[in-house]
Parts: structure tokens; C-alpha cells; sequence
């Protein structure tokens, strides 16, 4: 069995990024919108637990 190279993580990331163009410009809009998601599911929460209090 053959591993492949450990080699620097950002360059693997390049390499993936330069065969698969498309996912990758899909994976960051998604990355994006959901961390627009939980970004606004914390600051409704904040906004709640100060409304009660």
C-alpha cells in the first residue's frame, strides 16, 4: 500500500483547486453562506438572551 506524500497542505489544496476548478468555486460559496448562516443564528441569539433578561 502506497501513501500518498505528506507534503504542505496549501500546496495540495492548489493542486486539488487547479484539476477540480468548478467544486472548488462551489465549496467556497457554501463555505461562505454558511458561515453567513451561523453568523446570523448567534447574533439572533445574542440579541434574544438581552431582549429577556
Amino acid at each position: 500500500m502506497n501513501l500518498p506524500p505528506l507534503r504542505n497542505p496549501f500546496t495540495r489544496i492548489r493542486d486539488w483547486m487547479r484539476c477540480h476548478r468548478a467544486q472548488a468555486e462551489i465549496f467556497a460559496i457554501a463555505a461562505i453562506a454558511i458561515g453567513l448562516i451561523v453568523l446570523m443564528i448567534v447574533i439572533t441569539l445574542l440579541i434574544v438572551v438581552r431582549t429577556l433578561r
